[in-house]
């Protein structure tokens, strides 16, 4: 789909578009694309934003009845008060059901900057996910911060591990006990 000039107006917002967006799905591979180059601007706050060769690829267990899905980003973001970012995804983001909202894991989604500096977000679980913030861009990321998926703005949350070692052991004093930590949840 192709347009030059499309408008949202509302009491709230003004904003008009121009571009294109193209949908693609494969059942050979359960995948589906969408490609959006698209030039956007807030008529209110004449803010502009553009997307260039922004591309989402969703891989399915089974495109015609999925269950599990996974996803990769890529391509670059303009905001007009912020410059342009480039995106994409390390490895891809998993999501368990294909319904969900967020990621369990995967990633990280790195967003590339000015320079070489760097912000990166990680699933952390279906409730949280990591920021970790390179901004002077030498390989260090001097932030890191968790938040929780359902607050975006809200502030950074502390994530206290939980281990699980296993199953409850009866053992003899002085003998090895083998503990399997394959059950930790740290969200």
């Amino acid at each position: 789909m192709s347009f030059t000039s499309w408008t949202i107006k509302s009491p709230a917002s003004d904003i008009s578009l121009a571009g294109s967006m193209r949908m693609q799905a494969s059942l050979q591979n359960n995948s589906e694309t969408l490609t959006v180059t698209m030039d956007s601007r807030d008529n209110t706050s004449a803010d502009t934003f553009r997307f260039v060769n922004f591309i989402i690829t969703w891989q399915y267990d089974s495109l015609l009845n999925p269950a599990t899905m996974s996803e990769t980003d890529s391509g670059r973001v303009y905001v007009s008060s912020y410059g342009y970012v480039d995106v994409g995804t390390d490895a891809p983001l998993s999501y368990a059901n294909f319904q969900q909202d967020v990621p369990n894991d995967g990633g990280p989604i790195v967003f590339s900057g000015a320079g070489t500096s760097r912000a990166r977000i990680s699933p952390i679980s279906t409730s949280h996910f990591n920021i970790e913030v390179d901004a002077n861009g030498d390989g260090a990321y001097e932030e890191s911060h968790a938040y929780a998926w359902s607050d975006l703005t809200g502030s950074p949350v502390e994530i206290i591990p939980v281990a699980v070692g296993g199953p409850d052991q009866t053992v003899i004093v002085g003998s090895t006990v083998t503990l399997n930590g394959s059950a930790i949840d740290d969200s």
